[in-house]
């Protein structure tokens, strides 16, 4: 069985399974999806910096989407980059950072296509 990572449960955490690391990925393409979905998901909450090995990796938050008056133009095309460089996404249809004002929260929105469907691929993470 081709194993593609690690599975991540939603914190963020390994998740274990009957004493073992779980693995995402695997000899279905639905497997494979889901291994696409957990690299979109890390690709999207990692901050441009964050990783000490690469440190021009990431999105840039800080500088760029977390700020007073954001371009919504630079803050797609910034999701969209990032989404894009996921192994096995061969397109980015629509990514989206979705705000509640009222409650402060914020996800983010997005549909792909895939090497492992000819339909597209729609998910969305919670941005912490």
């Amino acid at each position: 069985m081709p194993v593609r990572d690690f599975f991540l449960d939603a914190n963020g955490r390994l998740a274990v399974v009957a004493g073992d690391f779980a693995l995402v990925g695997g000899a279905t393409d639905a497997e494979h999806i889901d291994a696409v979905k957990q690299g979109i998901r890390i690709r999207v909450l990692l901050f441009l910096g964050e990783y000490y090995l690469d440190e021009s990796e990431g999105v840039d938050y800080l500088g760029q989407i977390l700020i007073r008056n954001a371009n919504p133009l630079v803050v797609r095309e910034l999701l969209r980059q990032a989404i894009a460089s996921t192994p096995d996404v061969t397109e980015v249809v629509g990514a989206e950072l979705l705000v509640d004002a009222a409650t402060r929260e914020a996800s983010i929105s997005y549909e792909v296509l895939t090497a492992y469907s000819a339909a597209a691929v729609s998910g969305s993470v919670e941005v912490p």
